[in-house]
């Protein structure tokens, strides 16, 4: 199984505990997601505050909405305001984790966004991953980076 690596930093000129309180907030992630990204958060609680233990639930479409999943994340650690780790339990990765860090920097914050995951296993997983899934995930991490311009200004 290949494991893949997605890593985005950006630099956003807030203190760290303005970043924490944005990121910490489950709710926010909707504003960080695109209108057509088709992901429903069918979630039984809604906290303002994520813990290590939060099980988040989400549906979501696949291969341009023609097939549709079940997302279930856990956010598995949580070191505040430092960084928050959610992994994939069920989903349409074979391996999902994603460690968010709120890394203090003269004048703001570095958000740093490495995520590692693996195709399931597919005879054509890699293919999928090139055509598609990659092109998916970079267009996701951008638009997440123009919505923190927008909320919080330029670096």
């Amino acid at each position: 199984m290949k494991i893949y690596h997605l890593e985005r930093r950006q630099k956003l000129p807030i203190t760290q505990d303005v970043a924490w309180a944005f990121f910490s907030n489950p709710a926010n992630l909707a504003q960080l997601t695109p209108p057509d990204a088709a992901m429903e958060d069918e979630s039984f609680e809604r906290p303002k505050r994520i813990y290590a233990g939060m099980i988040q639930i989400f549906r979501v479409k696949l291969l341009g909405g023609l097939l549709s999943s079940r997302w279930v994340a856990e956010i598995t650690h949580v070191e505040a305001p430092n960084a928050f780790v959610d992994e994939q339990k069920i989903g349409p990765f074979a391996f999902w984790h994603h460690r968010h860090s709120i890394i203090a920097v003269p004048g703001g914050v570095e958000i740093v966004d490495s995520a590692h995951y693996a195709m399931p296993g597919w005879v054509f997983g890699g293919l999928i991953h090139w055509l598609m899934v990659k092109k998916q995930l970079e267009r996701l991490f951008q638009y997440r980076q123009k919505m923190l311009v927008e909320f919080f200004g330029e670096w």
